[in-house]
């Protein structure tokens, strides 16, 4: 803890002036000092000086070899850290699946992000109590498979949602894989509450509803399209008619293979 603040946070960031308005959000509302460093040499000798509750690590540092990856193995390497909060922070989704696969305790925004989101994770990472409570209200949704029967579920834990035949199937990030018999209005129920534009699930085909973050590549065709998620080695139909809700991942995966 530092002295005339609750927690110490170690911000590795190659852009000084995008956290100049998230630093002084931290403070107000966590009451965190933030400690900024613009290179991962000067993030090794700040680990050095002080003790921190919660690294914030961009992924990828302009003119940099080393990424913030290799920062975050640096951190876990000490018994001090060894469990230590990340939150991982970059432009690109798909690091997502990537750090959600290799470590614990720690979390994953895309840029840009509101003021808002990125409180919200530090403090969940923190262990803030109403952050908390904040987090886990608003994350879970819910789903009415029967009448009698309902199953909550938290978007960013799902990489697909698939109906076949009255047959729910939701496949998580870890690996799980549930079936559930529905009733016929399951499935539309579902997309209603998923309307809102902050969820990660989008429908991307009739009978599929992929979490954003999980979408690896996008083949487009004339008339038919294919979204290949890194949890899933075949890939999902993409419908005509869905392609404009997924047109910024479209978009960016484009940007992404041409630079």
């Amino acid at each position: 803890m530092s002295q005339g603040h609750r927690f110490n946070v170690l911000w590795l960031e190659d852009h000084v002036e995008f956290i100049k308005e998230y630093e002084d959000e931290l403070k107000k509302q966590l009451d965190a000092a933030v400690f900024h460093a613009e290179s991962y040499t000067k993030a090794v000798s700040l680990l050095g000086e002080k003790h921190f509750d919660l690294f914030v690590l961009d992924i990828e540092l302009e003119g940099e070899r080393f990424t913030g990856i290799q920062f975050a193995d640096l951190v876990r390497s000490s018994a001090s850290y060894i469990n230590a909060p990340i939150l991982f922070v970059s432009m690109h989704s798909h690091f997502s699946y990537r750090i959600i696969a290799q470590y614990r305790n720690c979390s994953f925004l895309k840029k840009p992000f509101e003021k808002t989101d990125f409180v919200l994770q530090c403090g969940v990472l923190l262990n803030v109590g109403d952050c908390l409570l904040q987090y886990h209200q608003s994350s879970m949704i819910t789903i009415p498979i029967t009448k009698q029967i309902q199953i909550e579920i938290n978007p960013q834990n799902i990489s697909y949602i698939e109906i076949n035949r009255g047959e729910l199937s939701i496949q998580y990030i870890d690996g799980r894989l549930e079936k559930v018999l529905c009733s016929s209005g399951a499935f539309k129920a579902l997309l209603r509450t998923i309307e809102n534009d902050k969820c990660v699930l989008k429908q991307i085909h009739r009978s599929v509803i992929v979490n954003i973050n999980q979408i690896k590549d996008i083949e487009i065709q004339k008339n038919t399209g294919l979204v290949w998620l890194f949890s899933d080695s075949i890939p999902k139909p993409l419908g005509n008619r869905y392609r404009e809700k997924i047109s910024s991942i479209i978009h960016g995966i484009k940007e992404g293979s041409n630079g």
